[in-house]
């Protein structure tokens, strides 16, 4: 798992993205929603599990096929 968020890095982009919005909710006592998928705030700390498994999912896959693509 930390081989494929080294090399790939829309995934990496991903999970700094949740954790710079995680801290300003935490420090700021913000309330951050993003749509149905990210719900943040010093109460509620909640990521919608299924859909960003989904959203990983679909970043190693890509990477993957682009990576196929450049090799040829």
């Amino acid at each position: 798992m930390i081989g494929i968020v080294r090399n790939n890095r829309v995934l990496f982009g991903l999970i700094t993205f949740v954790f710079l919005l995680s801290t300003a909710a935490m420090l700021f006592d913000l309330e951050i929603r993003l749509g149905n998928i990210f719900n943040f705030s010093r109460d509620n700390f909640g990521i919608n599990l299924p859909v960003f498994f989904a959203m990983v999912a679909l970043a190693t896959i890509t990477d993957r096929n682009l990576n196929k693509r450049r090799r040829k």
